[in-house]
């Protein structure tokens, strides 16, 4: 069955696969002697809902790259979609190795491949072709830009940016642009410090008003620390004379981070992204660290930053604890004291990407785990055997609200259990990707991890499936659907969706929405990233308006059953805790109290509770030892799980 839900060959490229792992993993950094043991958690958060209904979903080649390392960074922008000429745009490197079809341009050459009719067929053109100077063009990522009022893909520019290796050090950037008639070709060059790594100069974004926009990160890393973080932003506007992006001079940022306890420098990471409104006059740059506001120095936050006037001067959101968040403390681990488990768990944000909703919200799709200790000294350090959490907060221009979304089934993938192994094994994430309808009424966080059916052989997100979630936006500004998404007429890519790119737009449809997505087949050229490696588009990945149903996110789908239950208390506790609860209908009440292994160890009926009144229940865990439990209460058919701790 398709486990599909709604519910990157030579010394220089291998240098750079270092640099770009030290990115994805420095703040990572765990000291495994002092991480407690901790189960993997089998207790599911989801409540099963309507089945999407979609077309047969069929694999489309629209090219292949020479080798795999053109996939690495998932702040790269491998996938635009724009609505006004119905046009999906592929970016990647060239393959000029005929053991592997479709061949075209080489793998020094940048490659955009479009798509006119949904996915169907693919046309493919260089948009950055590799001359005679040694440069070696890397890391690409690309968007389309539409002229205002134009209406013929011909006269739609091509913009693709990445990174060159010079004499194999990684020293230069290119932003290159080209009509889709082949005119208008021009190229753009800038130089980066020898002693800098530049992680996401991909991210690119086109707006409707024919300003474009390029995120760069630059960092530091003497002794595999990353230290002096800058973010660069290149704003660009399209000149109808000259057919091409008239750049302005690079905007610097530095965000205002505290310095590392152990290095006395400047600790950021490089998980930076960045969205725009459609019109262009809004965009955001959301990258994480710790916040210089962050005095209790005990969690890796998202740092924010807004501009209003098309990127030329940006302004840092004030800094937020998203440990406040109701969804976070019922969902996350809490740090660990001398005591044992703390009173409050602390977000160790690890992936997130964002977009903008049509009232303006801005919002975050995210993978969060807890953090390990709340001291000066503990960023970093985080609970090691604790599986991520998927979740949507939206900042509203004055606060903030957090939504629980899915508990990931599988861990991020190591040098050790990652499929793809040359000399350098290949790791990867979740591949967190926040799209939204062009009109920006809907938000779906697409991402990957391998499917709970393959947990209990893979504990390593080692055979990824495409999961999809989203909401509407309402009047009371609150998420009201979940969808999960598994067709039955797919076995091609089932475990297989490697490093996948979703577009920050999907394409409207009659009752839906459809996912420009596309995944790489590595498996056929040997699990090697040194080889080259086939990319497919997947077609027909559709949600249907049917699918929504009015569940709010992070609560269990109640029957008309319960009014409220409420949070044991107190928590954490030993020997007796309580809940509060409310029922609409006369029913019998009952609860059962699992490990995080999902072992029952205590249960107890309650009887038959009558309708209208609060009644106080009582839970005996005198003979519990200490840690995590989840408990469920069951009230006739319906039920609700929390998470308490006993000391």
């Amino acid at each position: 069955m398709l486990a599909l839900f709604l519910g990157l060959s030579t010394m220089a490229q291998n240098s750079k696969y270092e640099q770009a792992k030290l990115d994805r993993v420095v703040h990572k950094t765990i000291l495994d002697q002092f991480s407690p043991t901790q189960p993997t958690e089998t207790v599911p958060f989801l409540p099963k809902a309507k089945k999407a209904t979609a077309g047969d979903l069929e694999l489309v080649t629209f090219g292949t790259s020479l080798n795999g390392y053109t996939l690495l960074h998932p702040t790269q922008r491998g996938l635009w979609y724009n609505k006004d000429l119905n046009a999906i745009v592929a970016t990647f490197r060239g393959n000029q190795n005929s053991s592997v079809q479709p061949i075209f341009a080489t793998g020094n050459d940048i490659v955009q491949a479009t798509s006119l009719d949904g996915g169907a067929t693919w046309t493919r053109q260089i948009v950055l072709e590799n001359g005679t100077d040694g440069k070696l063009n890397r890391y690409p990522g690309g968007a389309l830009l539409n002229p205002v009022g134009n209406t013929d893909i011909n006269n739609a520019v091509h913009l693709v940016g990445g990174i060159s290796s010079v004499n194999s050090k990684w020293t230069e950037y290119y932003l290159a642009t080209s009509l889709h008639d082949g005119t208008g070709a021009n190229l753009q060059r800038g130089s980066t410090s020898a002693n800098t790594f530049n992680s996401t100069v991909s991210d690119i974004t086109a707006c409707e008003d024919g300003s474009v926009h390029t995120l760069a990160t630059y960092y530091e890393y003497p002794n595999n620390i990353v230290t002096n973080a800058t973010i660069i932003v290149r704003n660009g506007t399209y000149n109808s004379s000259t057919k091409q992006i008239d750049w302005m001079a690079d905007v610097i940022i530095k965000p205002d981070v505290v310095p590392s306890p152990t290095t006395a420098e400047q600790l950021h990471v490089g998980e930076t992204r960045m969205t725009w409104s459609n019109d262009g006059s809004i965009g955001y740059i959301v990258t994480i660290g710790v916040d210089v506001a962050n005095t209790a120095k005990n969690g890796m936050y998202p740092i924010i930053f807004k501009s209003t006037d098309k990127g030329a001067t940006w302004t840092q959101l004030p800094y937020f604890d998203f440990a406040l968040l109701d969804a976070v403390q019922e969902n996350v681990w809490p740090a660990w004291t001398s005591d044992g488990m703390g009173d409050l768990a602390i977000p160790y944000f690890n992936e997130l990407d964002a977009t903008i909703a049509a009232d303006g919200s801005l919002n975050l799709i995210a993978s969060i785990r807890g953090n390990f200790y709340v001291n000066p000294d503990s960023v970093g350090y985080i609970f090691v055997n604790e599986h991520d959490y998927i979740f949507n907060f939206v900042y509203d221009g004055t606060t903030w609200d957090g939504y629980f979304v899915k508990r990931l089934d599988t861990f991020t993938v190591t040098d050790e259990t990652s499929p793809y192994q040359p000399s350098t094994a290949m790791l990867y994430d979740t591949r967190i990707h926040a799209v939204r309808s062009h009109d920006g009424k809907k938000i779906f966080g697409v991402w990957t991890n391998t499917f709970a059916a393959n947990s209990e052989v893979d504990s390593a997100d080692t055979k990824p499936d495409v999961f999809i979630w989203g909401y509407k936006i309402g009047d009371d500004h609150v998420i009201k659907e979940m969808v999960p998404f598994s067709p039955t007429t797919w076995t091609a890519a089932d475990a297989s969706c490697f490093y996948m790119f979703a577009s920050p737009i999907c394409m409207d449809i009659a009752d839906g929405q459809e996912f420009p997505i596309w995944v790489a087949d590595i498996a056929t050229t040997g699990n090697n990233p040194d080889n080259p490696c086939i990319l497919n588009y997947l077609k027909n990945v559709v949600v249907m308006d049917e699918a929504f149903t009015n569940i709010r996110v992070g609560v269990q789908p109640l029957k008309e059953v319960f009014a409220t239950v409420s949070g044991n208390y107190p928590n954490p506790f030993s020997g007796i805790t309580q809940f509060d609860i409310t029922l609409k209908k006369t029913v019998p009440v009952s609860i059962t109290v699992l490990t995080i292994t999902g072992q029952k160890v205590f249960a107890k009926n309650y009887g038959v509770i009558a309708a209208g009144q609060k009644e106080t229940l009582q839970i005996d865990a005198s003979n519990l030892k200490s840690g995590v439990y989840i408990y469920t209460v069951t009230a006739g058919e319906s039920k609700s799980s929390h998470k308490m701790i006993v000391k």
